[in-house]
């Protein structure tokens, strides 16, 4: 299953009085589980973050967190008071929306929700053809002339 990325250091978080969350968690866990799950710093998921990153001192992570998968998503303020909690965070639009490996030939096309690649249709080489349309029926007609 591809990487997606579940949040960057953009974000701030606040705990339920409204301060920020700072020194307290981002908990990843199995979808519907307390089993923990690991997150990475990047893409190809050579950084382990492990299960659980730390919120700074202005409410943010200091790292990228990728996923792999689909993860339940806890914030803890500094006293591991759970503050808010998401399931079955994963790709937005499921694996539909990745993009298939590159096929020679082919276009991207879609069917409203999985993305797939479709096979080029070119038309003959118009040269030669001047003041000519090709129609549906495959024949070459008179064009229309100014």
């Amino acid at each position: 299953m591809p990487t997606f990325r579940i949040l960057d250091q953009r974000p701030v978080y606040f705990d339920l009085a409204g301060n920020l969350a700072n020194g307290g968690s981002l908990k990843f866990y199995e979808t519907g589980t307390t089993t923990p799950k690991d997150v990475y710093g990047d893409p190809g998921k050579t950084v382990n973050n492990g299960s659980t990153v730390t919120l700074n001192a202005d409410g943010r992570t200091a790292v990228d967190v990728w996923g792999d998968g689909v993860y339940r998503v806890r914030l803890y303020d500094a006293d591991n008071t759970l503050i808010a909690e998401a399931d079955n965070v994963g790709i937005p639009g499921g694996t539909g929306t990745t993009i298939p490996a590159l096929v020679s030939g082919y276009f991207l096309t879609n069917d409203g929700a999985v993305l797939s690649w479709a096979q080029i249709r070119q038309l003959p080489d118009p040269t030669g053809s001047a003041d000519k349309v090709l129609s549906t029926d495959g024949e070459l007609h008179l064009g229309r002339q100014a």
